[in-house]
C-alpha cells in the first residue's frame, strides 16, 4: 500500500532526527509533492503516525512531532507529557509549587520532574533528556536569568511550549509565571518605614535572577515614595549556597561571618529585607552572635516562610508570602494550553501578601 510506504519513510525520518520533537512536518501539499501521492494517501500515513504516537495533528496548528520513540515514552493513557525542571525546592519555597503543579496535572497530563541544583550543565542535560523522552511541553525554573540555555532558544524557535516560573528570560518570547516581587518588596519596605525604620538593608543571594532584581527595585521604590535618601551601601547580594554539601557547610560559615561584618560596619541599620527564608536564618544567627535581639534591636522581613504548625519554637518571621499554589497550577494550565493551541508569550504576575510575624517592631 502506498500510504504504508509514506508512513514508513516519515517514521524513519522522525526517528533519525530529521524532524525532531517539537518540530512541524511539512504541509500536506508539500508531502504530496515529495512522495508523488494523493492527499488521501498522505492523510492515511499521518493517521498511522498519530496512532503510533509519533505526531499530533491539530487544526490551525499543523502536524507536530511529539516523540521519536513513542514505545519508550511515558505517555500512558494518551495524556500529554510535561517536563518540570527546577533548580530545587524546600519547605519555604518550592514544595507547594510542586504539589500544586502535580494536582493541576492529575488526569490531564503526565509529568516527569528533574532537579538541576542550579547547575547550568545539569539544566541543559535535563532539558535534552526530557525532550528525547517525548515531552511535549516544558516548565522550567532556570538557574539564571542572565544565561539563556541554547536548548531553550532552539525549542522556542521551533514553537515548542516553554513556561518559566519565578524568573524571566529578558527578550525571549515565552510564557512566564512569576510573583509580583517588586510590589512585595515595596510593601515590605514601606511596612518597615511605617514602623519608624529609616536605614533598611537588603540581603539577597548572589543569583542573577529577575526575582532578585525586582526585589531590589521594590526596595528602592519604597524609599523614593517616602522621600527618604537610599544608601546603596546597605545592600548585600553575595550570599551563596553551593551544590556540593561539603562546600555548603563552609559557605554557610562564611556567609554568617560576612553578615556579622556587615552588621558591625553599619550600626545605623535597624531593619532588614531578606530575599529568602534560609538567608533570614543566617542573618538571625549573625545578629545573635553580636548580642542583638529580634525585633528589639533589629527587625526582619523575609520572602516566604515554611509551614511551622507542628513546631511552636520556630521563629515566626514577618514575611512576603508568594502564592505558590497558584504559581504551580498556572504553569501547568498555561503549558497545556500551549500544547493544544501553540506556543505563546504571556506574562502572568501573581500578587504577594505581607504576613505579620514576630520579627518586626517599631523603632525604640
Amino acid at each position: 500500500m502506498l500510504y504504508e510506504s509514506v508512513f514508513e519513510q516519515l517514521r524513519q525520518d522522525i526517528e533519525k532526527g530529521l524532524y525532531p520533537v517539537g518540530s512541524k512536518l511539512p504541509l500536506m501539499a508539500d508531502l504530496c509533492e515529495k512522495f508523488s501521492v494523493s492527499s488521501i494517501t498522505v492523510r492515511k500515513a499521518l493517521d498511522m503516525l498519530r496512532k503510533e504516537g509519533y505526531i499530533d495533528r491539530q487544526p490551525r496548528i499543523g502536524t507536530t512531532v511529539i516523540s521519536t520513540n513513542p514505545n519508550s515514552s511515558p505517555q500512558a493513557g494518551g495524556l500529554p507529557l510535561i517536563a518540570f525542571i527546577l533548580t530545587g525546592f524546600d519547605d519555604a519555597f518550592g514544595t507547594k509549587i510542586v504539589e500544586s503543579a502535580l494536582d493541576a496535572a492529575r488526569n490531564k497530563a503526565n509529568v516527569i520532574m528533574q532537579f538541576t541544583k542550579g547547575d547550568e550543565a545539569l539544566e541543559d542535560a535535563a532539558i535534552d533528556s526530557a525532550v528525547n523522552a517525548g515531552a511535549q511541553g516544558l516548565i522550567l525554573m532556570p538557574s539564571s536569568s542572565a544565561f539563556i540555555p541554547n536548548r531553550v532558544l532552539e525549542l522556542v524557535s521551533r514553537g515548542f511550549p516553554v513556561t518559566t516560573i519565578d524568573r524571566d528570560f529578558q527578550g525571549v518570547p515565552i510564557t512566564t509565571v512569576n510573583s509580583d516581587n517588586m510590589q512585595g518588596a515595596q510593601d515590605a519596605t514601606e511596612r518597615l518605614i511605617a514602623l519608624g525604620h529609616r536605614h533598611i538593608a537588603l540581603i539577597t543571594s548572589h543569583s542573577h535572577v529577575t526575582s532578585n532584581y525586582d526585589r531590589r527595585s521594590g526596595w528602592a521604590l519604597a524609599y523614593a515614595r517616602d522621600n527618604i535618601v537610599m544608601d546603596e551601601e546597605l545592600r548585600v547580594q553575595s550570599i551563596s549556597f553551593p551544590i556540593d554539601k561539603a562546600k555548603r557547610e563552609k559557605a554557610i560559615a562564611q556567609n554568617v561571618k560576612e553578615l556579622e561584618s556587615f552588621i558591625s560596619r553599619h550600626p545605623e541599620v535597624t531593619a532588614y529585607l531578606v530575599g529568602e527564608y534560609g538567608i533570614a536564618l543566617l542573618l538571625r544567627t549573625a545578629l545573635i552572635r553580636l548580642g542583638k535581639k529580634i525585633p528589639k534591636d533589629a527587625s526582619i522581613i523575609c520572602f516566604d516562610y515554611p509551614d511551622t504548625q507542628y513546631d511552636d519554637n520556630m521563629p515566626q518571621f514577618t514575611c512576603v508570602a508568594q502564592d505558590q499554589q497558584r504559581i504551580g497550577s498556572s504553569a501547568v494550565r498555561e503549558t497545556l494550553s500551549q500544547i493544544r493551541n501553540g506556543a505563546a508569550a504571556k506574562k502572568i504576575v501573581i500578587p504577594t501578601r505581607l504576613l505579620e510575624g514576630d520579627s518586626t517592631a517599631r523603632v525604640a
